[in-house]
């Protein structure tokens, strides 16, 4: 099937968030609308927990998928 350039999808109501976040202390690691490779994440951090300093791995622990509404707007 060929790709399509340069269509881009319709804007949604409600942004994913994606986020990548320390197993041991919570700490948030990533935080985008864009997902993002782990190994960054990682190489960004030294393989290491800044707060915590637990050694972080490719392998996730948890994926947890949620969806925020927004509160509608108007009458």
């Amino acid at each position: 099937m060929p790709e399509a350039i340069g269509i881009n999808p319709p804007p949604t109501r409600c942004p994913v968030m994606y986020y990548v976040v320390c197993s041991r202390c919570s700490y948030v690691l990533y935080s985008g609308e864009k997902p993002v490779e782990i190994i960054r994440v990682l190489a960004k951090y030294g393989d290491k927990c800044p707060r915590c300093l637990k050694k972080l791995s490719l392998e996730p622990k948890k994926v947890v998928v949620k969806v925020h509404k927004q509160k509608r707007s108007g009458p």
